[in-house]
């Protein structure tokens, strides 16, 4: 069975270590979620302007502690994302264009998968 919209969002996050879900059923930042932000959660909230620096009156109702991910825990650099504590010469933990081909080849793999579905894969003249 398939996991969809916000469900299938949160076991990413904690499988990611980012959030846990407590013995209430409350699902939580962990400790350290800061550490396990992945790329996506950057270059995405970067791109759609989620963070403190484009949005000051938060209109995505962020989390503050998410708000402030970026600059006081991970910083942009030219070829990708580095912890804000770290030397340039340290490099990046994420370098964007390896992020940026894995999305796409997501995306593709994404859309293929659910033109398979049945009916789906059938508009608009495609076959099985």
């Amino acid at each position: 069975q398939e996991c969809t919209g916000i469900w299938d969002e949160i076991q990413a996050l904690v499988t990611s270590e980012v959030l846990q879900i407590d013995r209430d059923g409350t699902v939580v930042l962990r400790q350290d979620w800061q550490d396990n932000v992945g790329a996506s959660i950057l270059l995405d909230g970067h791109e759609k302007g989620w963070f403190k620096e484009h949005d000051p009156g938060n209109s995505f109702c962020l989390h503050e502690d998410m708000r402030t991910l970026v600059p006081d825990i991970w910083t942009r650099r030219d070829n990708g994302w580095a912890f804000a504590d770290n030397k340039p010469e340290e490099g990046v933990e994420f370098n964007e264009n390896e992020y940026l081909d894995i999305k796409r080849e997501y995306i593709r793999d994404y859309g293929s998968h659910f033109d398979q579905i049945d009916g789906v894969g059938r508009f608009g003249g495609a076959t099985e």
